[in-house]
């Protein structure tokens, strides 16, 4: 599969404002907010959607909720939603956890 935006911030071929990184995942701002606050969990394992995920990435999906709690306590960010976004919501061809905060677009 050809390369997306997600996997160019991971590997660094394009610069992004990253507020966290480890050997597994970025976080950085959305581009495009839905929410006062919208941050975007990353895997940098490329991994299409939520659609395309199987057992072998049970650890992956593990970590990454975790991390998305460990940085909204970190922030400071006591109410939030964490979506996953499948299908014709995907706008990015790579898995990504949203975490929304504040004023939301749509806060259902």
């Amino acid at each position: 599969m050809a390369e997306d935006i997600f996997c160019d911030i991971a590997n660094h071929k394009i610069e992004a404002p990253i507020k966290y990184e480890d050997d597994l995942f970025v976080i950085i701002p959305s581009k495009h907010p839905a929410a006062e606050t919208h941050y975007l969990v990353i895997p940098k394992e490329h991994i299409q959607s939520i659609v395309h995920v199987g057992d072998e990435h049970a650890e992956t999906l593990g970590k990454m909720m975790l991390l998305a709690s460990k940085f909204a306590k970190e922030q400071g960010i006591k109410d939030y939603k964490l979506i996953l976004n499948a299908g014709k919501y995907a706008q990015i061809p790579h898995l990504h956890l949203h975490i929304l905060a504040g004023e939301l677009e749509d806060d259902t």
